[in-house]
């Protein structure tokens, strides 16, 4: 019978003497007429167990139990009552922090006993459920309980819980898991550069969830842009749909920014950091320790001391040389030597000469200053042979 409608159960004897003795019992004992149960005794040998509305409640074996002088004897038959699902647990939103187990009941009476079954949402909205994927050791239901071992972010989303044992349409409940993870830096350590003098900007995105508090450290050591006499430093936060963007201004760049910044995300279940390499790059400084190896009437071998490099790789070194007299503008000649080299040799020069000779460095970003000059003479040469071409001319007659 279905919850709600009305029933009656007759017990009649065929055969046996008066006086007869009826009464009734139920799984849990002998019964007594009430308003939801009422027996009635129609005749000497017929009684009526009659049930206004039957319930789940309700449901049970009822035995008819006849005795008299000579004996005793019973029957019992059995009352069903078909129940649609309704809910015990009904299951709602959770927050789970990532890496926890997660465990969200879903449990329906009724009767039958419902089947309860949990699918999940493809999209990121309601709607178009589909079955857990079977034989995932992280994911599973027992009982009606969802189970999700070592929840990630992955695992955010729609859930769809639904009873059903084939009496009215069952029940169904959407429910979001959301997961609360600390803050996620994408990218742990990265280089920037920027040119000295220049404005530069250094970010970091933290996803996670919100609030989520930035610090700036530079070389391990916090950096407060309030107490910055120069005020070359600003932080600027904006608030992402996932997360935080911090973003550290520098107005002008300068050699000592060259040096490891950090942010540090932090929000109610962790902490994340990242790092950038700032690489503030300059022309190099100039070349030093200038010093002649060896001098012929034609040639000189210098050497020097590679400069600070600007924190860009330098490329060649530009020696330049002029006589004493000339001018570097006009009368200069270079000679080009490359970057990994300290040694070289000018050649071609005109013997027992006096020449200026310095170094200029140069990397990506431009040439240095030019070194101390160093003056050489170069060494004189005998006549490589007999005049030629000599000619006598009459003075006079």
């Amino acid at each position: 019978l279905e919850a709600g409608q009305s029933t009656s159960v007759q017990c009649m004897v065929s055969v046996g003497d008066p006086p007869l003795s009826i009464d009734w019992a139920s799984d849990s004992g002998p019964l007594e007429s009430t308003p939801e149960r009422m027996i009635s005794k129609v005749t000497g040998k017929l009684s009526l167990l009659s049930i206004e509305a039957v319930s789940a409640r309700l449901a049970a074996n009822y035995t008819c139990n006849v005795a008299n002088s000579a004996g005793y004897t019973s029957h019992t038959a059995q009352l069903l009552v078909i129940v649609p699902p309704r809910w015990i647990l009904e299951p709602t939103d959770k927050a789970f922090a990532q890496g926890s187990d997660a465990k969200v009941e879903c449990k329906a009476d009724g009767f039958p006993k419902p089947s309860v079954t949990w699918k999940r949402a493809s999209g990121d909205s309601p709607g178009d459920y589909k079955d857990l994927k079977p034989n995932n050791p992280d994911i599973r239901v027992e009982d009606g309980t969802l189970l999700i071992n070592n929840i990630q972010k992955t695992n955010e989303g729609y859930y769809l819980c639904e009873a059903v044992n084939g009496i009215g349409s069952g029940l169904s409940a959407v429910i979001m898991i959301s997961v609360q993870a600390p803050p996620q830096f994408e990218i742990k350590l990265r280089n920037q550069t920027a040119r000295v003098g220049e404005p530069t900007v250094l970010q970091c995105e933290a996803k996670g969830e919100k609030p989520i508090g930035i610090l700036w450290n530079m070389d391990n050591k916090r950096l407060d842009p309030k107490s910055d006499i120069s005020n070359r430093y600003t932080i600027r936060e904006e608030i992402l749909p996932n997360g935080v963007l911090s973003d550290l201004s520098i107005k002008s760049t300068e050699r000592t920014d060259s040096a490891l910044f950090t942010c540090v995300a932090t929000n109610a279940f962790g902490s994340d950091d990242t790092s950038i390499n700032m690489i503030v790059q300059e022309v190099p400084e100039a070349p030093y320790g200038l010093k002649v190896l060896d001098k012929s009437g034609r040639s000189v071998q210098l050497s020097w001391n590679a400069p600070y490099d600007g924190k860009s790789p330098i490329k060649k070194y530009l020696i330049q040389h002029k006589i004493s007299k000339g001018t570097w503008q006009a009368d200069q000649d270079t000679v080009l030597v490359p970057g990994s080299n300290i040694v070289a040799g000018v050649f071609n020069l005109r013997p027992a000469t006096t020449y200026h000779l310095r170094i200029v460095a140069e990397n990506e970003i431009g040439e240095s200053d030019p070194s101390d000059t160093v003056t050489i003479i170069t060494a004189e040469e005998a006549p490589s042979g007999p005049p030629t071409g000599v000619k006598v001319e009459a003075m006079d007659q």
